[in-house]
């Protein structure tokens, strides 16, 4: 199964390598008690005696790395959820009525409905742009930015934040990179928006690149007398810099008009037209926006962040095989409210229950629903004494009496779906939980109680459904639900629930509360305990680690060089065990990043790895790119890492560098040679009785270039490899 809740290839077990001889380099350690408890953090001495250091699980106790009933499907109705959840997030209204909104994504982006990440500083990757040149809409600021560029090598860039400035100023770099002939993969850098000005350091201007610095709406622009001296930096470079804020620079009018452009809004027609282009037919983007419940709310758009969020409910709906003439069908939801109200205010604890567990598993099949609601009754009643009716006779009559509020979809059909629950209104599944825990505070102690062996459920999906419902408690009272739900998560050790605080902090990593769940997840990242480590690593792997590469790499860096001992030295089969299990996690973590889009910074990452003096770092970048290799790529059929390496000289060198890594005698695995002889054979290089045809026309020159980088590592790697041809060769010619 795969940590980010995508679908997971069935792989071969890894096999631990032997023990290898320590290196002289410095090694990390992260030592334990003589209890085994993790005592220190990575790099830092122990605590002095008598001072106390958080509580920790020992690690022998617990740490799975892998689910033990790993599903496909599974995985691919959770990545479901766990989207659809991010999308309800960014809702203009999350509440109804006379409460506030309470939480709101900030810098979430949509292409074509899905959510993705854009790395809050660094390189922009090739999937973020591919993506990006798909769906944007032109807008006539993007083009006079462009334009602009040519005369002044520094510009600001002014507009409202949510107006889509940014992806304006991100399209008018990669314009201009294309218009020199240069690759907008890499070269199109952001800069670290939370040092402002300070961002831009004189001196260490990158050549033919294009910078953006995105300030803060409360940050004041630059002064034009201060923007001289960068271009006049960056011109013998061939690099630009836009500034993107919301403030006119400060200065003389003429230096004005040639330092500085105005953002002008795409129409959000515009907008939804393009996400929508991108995943249907022209004609049929076409017959959805003529439909009057759709052209009535895609007018109401007020930003395109809000029609591109449109455009992916719309297109969600539309998989879902909802008609069109009930696409976007938003009734009034002020009598559903007044209807929850009521049944919560209810005599009925059996009803309320039902109602309550169908707020937290919408969508989610009704025979869990209605388990759930029976386990919250239970623990409704512990302590109380039971009021003598038989659990049998609390939920009595058709399921769909049982709340006015909960429908049942789907049909009984012997197929093994059976039905699902869903709210009569979107708007219940977060209003249910404010109101419960705001108004009725005795439901809270069992909500929490409630929400707990949730996340440890066999299914998936129903893991994130319990990671958003405590993501969304977290929104009213923060504290409380990461050290009674969250926490106790992660600390658990097992694959399930560590996951699921994972999903969790996923959540929160955007909006209000993005700072405390990122601090949180920093601060389990240099824990002694192993398992809030390992659900920090895994926090990593979602969008949350997507989001900042820099920050997620470094902590998996130092996971991997780390060991786990006691504090006198001594160490178990158990401490093995641990290490071997956290790599995994690790690996598991860059695989999901890696697919999210941050691709060019992970291969680049893997091969500095390599140059690393401990063994453990080039034993983990050599299994990563055994698990990357396989992967497809979206346009050529050609691997990932190929697509990646052949416009990018610098991803060809590194990847140059992992293969020389990976096929070396210090690994000394064979799965490694195995790995290219699949890309020589899908290349054409060599033959296969099992392809009619190959697979991928012009890969064949860039294993051409891989294969001389390999051989010019050394005579010994050179030898090996033409020892494989030779057999690869023969066996091929005996078949």
């Amino acid at each position: 199964m795969n940590d980010h809740g995508a679908p997971a290839q069935q792989e071969a077990p890894e096999v631990p390598l032997p023990e290898q001889a320590e290196s002289s380099g410095a090694e990390p350690v992260v030592a334990v008690g003589e209890d085994g408890v993790p005592a220190v953090v990575l790099g830092k001495e122990p605590k002095p005696d008598g001072e106390e250091g958080p509580a920790a699980t020992e690690p022998e106790e617990k740490l799975e790395d892998a689910d033990p009933d790993a599903s496909a499907a599974d995985d691919d109705d959770a990545y479901a959820a766990r989207m659809e959840g991010l999308r309800s997030r960014t809702h203009e209204t999350n509440v109804h009525g006379e409460r506030a909104r309470v939480f709101q994504a900030e810098e979430l982006n949509y292409f074509a409905g899905e959510v993705s990440a854009r790395p809050r500083h660094g390189p922009l990757g090739a999937a973020f742009i591919t993506k990006l040149k798909k769906t944007f809409a032109r807008t006539p600021g993007a083009d006079l930015l462009c334009e602009a560029l040519d005369l002044s090598p520094v510009q600001c860039y002014v507009g409202e934040p949510g107006e889509g400035r940014t992806t304006a100023a991100i399209a008018a770099a990669i314009a201009f990179l294309r218009n020199r002939g240069r690759a907008a993969a890499g070269n199109v850098r952001i800069l670290a928006s939370e040092r402002g000005l300070a961002a831009i350091e004189a001196g260490a201007m990158p050549k033919d690149s294009a910078m953006i610095l995105i300030l803060g709406p409360d940050e004041p622009a630059p002064e034009l007398s201060w923007l001289a001296p960068i271009a006049a930096e960056l011109r013998p470079l061939g690099s630009v810099l836009i500034v993107v804020t919301a403030t006119e620079p400060v200065g003389p009018g003429v230096l004005k008009s040639d330092c500085m452009v105005r953002h002008v809004p795409p129409a959000p027609e515009a907008v939804f037209s393009r996400h929508l282009s991108a995943r249907l037919e022209e004609s049929r983007t076409r017959q959805i926006l003529k439909l009057p419940a759709v052209s009535r709310q895609v007018q109401r758009c007020a930003s395109p962040r809000m029609a591109a969020a449109l455009a992916a409910d719309v297109l969600s709906e539309v998989q879902g095989g909802v008609p069109d003439d009930r696409l976007l069908a938003r009734r009034d939801p002020a009598k559903d409210l007044e209807q929850a109200a009521d049944e919560l205010r209810g005599p009925e604890l059996w009803q309320k229950s039902f109602l309550i567990c169908s707020a937290v598993l919408h969508r989610q099949a009704a025979g869990t629903a209605t388990r759930e609601a029976s386990r919250f009754a239970t623990l409704h009643l512990a302590g109380t004494g039971n009021d003598g009716m038989r659990r049998s006779e609390w939920f009595t009559g058709p399921m769909s009496e049982w709340s006015k509020c909960v429908e049942l979809a789907g049909e009984v059909s012997g197929d093994g779906m059976g039905r699902t629950v869903r709210l009569s209104h979107e708007e219940l599944e977060t209003w249910i939980l404010q109101v419960v825990w705001q108004d009725h505070l005795g439901e809270r102690d069992t909500l929490v109680k409630w929400l707990g062996p949730l996340g440890h459920h066999p299914r998936s999906p129903v893991r994130v459904k319990a990671a958003h419902a405590a993501a969304r408690l977290a929104c009213y009272d923060f504290d409380v639900i990461s050290r009674e739900v969250i926490q106790p998560w992660a600390g658990d050790g097992g694959y399930r629930p560590r996951m699921t605080a994972a999903w969790a902090l996923e959540w929160l990593s955007e909006g209000r509360f993005a700072r405390k769940a990122r601090g949180l997840v920093r601060r389990w990242a240099r824990e002694g305990n192993v398992q809030l480590r390992a659900t920090a690593i895994a926090a990593y792997g979602t969008l949350l680690g997507a989001n900042d590469p820099d920050e997620a790499l470094n902590a998996m860096r130092d996971i991997v060089g780390g060991r786990i001992q006691r504090l006198d030295g001594r160490r178990d089969s158990s401490m093995d065990r641990a290490e071997r299990e956290l790599l995994s996690i690790v690996q598991q973590a860059l695989l999901n990043v890696f697919r999210d889009g941050v691709e060019e910074k992970i291969v680049h990452e893997l091969a500095e790895w390599t140059r690393l003096p401990h063994w453990r770092w080039r034993q983990a970048a050599a299994r990563c790119l055994l698990r990357l290799a396989p992967r497809k790529g979206r346009d050529r059929g050609w691997p990932r890492l190929a697509e990646l390496a052949v416009d990018q000289p610098s991803v060809h060198d590194d990847l140059v560098r992992l293969w020389c890594n990976a096929l070396s005698r210090e690994q000394g695995d064979e799965k490694a040679w195995d790995a290219l002889h699949r890309w020589l054979v899908l290349a054409g290089a060599l033959p296969d009785t099992s392809r009619a045809r190959v697979a991928s026309p012009g890969l064949d020159g860039l294993m051409d270039r891989l294969l001389a980088g390999i051989r010019a590592d050394g005579p010994s790697l050179a030898a090996s490899l033409d020892f494989h041809l030779r057999v690869w060769r023969f066996r091929d010619d005996r078949r």
